[in-house]
């Protein structure tokens, strides 16, 4: 398949980003022929434009980082070159799978599929969550920490994830969300 093929597919599926993200052979072939895309999936989860999101953050090769719903990688890539170890977490394996063949020259990553059970006891300096607050009772029932429990109306999932969030900081450690 040629690289323009792959380029200009209107795939709206985790497929299509695939195939883009495997005939492209580094991330600045990538990013070219994001130039000629327009549908919202490739420009959402490949192109580089989200960096403004956490490009003015200084960076610390020191500093351990969490990111939450990685995806296919936007912003992990980035995070990667700021910072010296990176966790990053993603609920769906589709697109972590997808991540992993954009990012698979980065040393400095763990890839993790699953809910924030995955996570373990680690405390972090920087946690970045863009994104995926939306999906807290999805990263919490992966963990089995599901809202509905009953007897245990009212509980809000999203204080829940942040709770659990927080507790992942190390001393003097940011959240990062949006």
């Amino acid at each position: 398949m040629f690289l323009e093929e792959a380029f200009m597919t209107q795939d709206s599926n985790l497929e299509g980003l695939k195939k883009t993200v495997m005939v492209s052979k580094s991330q600045e072939e990538l990013q070219i022929g994001m130039q000629r895309v327009h549908d919202w999936t490739h420009m959402y989860h490949l192109a580089d434009g989200r960096r403004n999101l956490i490009e003015w953050l200084p960076g610390d090769k020191k500093a351990s980082v969490l990111e939450v719903g990685s995806e296919c990688g936007a912003l992990t890539g980035m995070l990667s070159e700021k910072y010296g170890a990176v966790t990053a977490l993603e609920i769906s394996p589709e697109k972590a799978e997808i991540a992993k063949i954009r990012l698979a020259d980065r040393e400095n990553i763990n890839w993790l599929i699953g809910g924030l059970e995955q996570i373990g006891e680690e405390k972090f300096d920087l946690i970045f969550s863009i994104g995926s607050l939306p999906l807290a009772e999805e990263y919490l029932k992966l963990a089995g920490e599901s809202e509905k429990k009953k007897g245990e109306a009212g509980r809000d999932p999203y204080i829940s994830m942040l709770k659990k969030l927080n507790g992942l900081m190390a001393n003097g450690g940011r959240l990062i969300l949006a």
